[in-house]
């Protein structure tokens, strides 16, 4: 049974790790992000106590409008606009 409870454990983990991989890989797109990420990572190291939604409300979406990547969904309703005629 114990041998057991450590194979979930590990598959958890690995899956865990995977997910992570996968989000930073479509998140961390633009410099900004990144050096948000890290600073997070520093302060989650640094301050062990600090709760994580404290640590989200500081890092906000600061970015100005004009440096965002459009999201699929914006890109769909451009498209859907487009392709309606008047």
């Amino acid at each position: 049974m114990k041998a057991f409870v450590q194979g979930v454990t590990a598959a958890a983990a690995g899956a865990i790790a995977g997910a992570v991989v996968i989000l930073a890989r479509r998140s961390l797109i633009d410099w900004l992000t990144v050096g948000i990420a890290f600073a997070v990572l520093a302060a989650q190291l640094k301050l062990r106590k600090t709760p994580e939604p404290v640590l989200i409300v500081v890092a906000g979406d600061h970015r100005p409008r004009s440096l965002r990547i459009p999201s699929d969904a914006d890109r769909r309703s451009d498209v859907m606009a487009i392709a309606i005629p008047n």
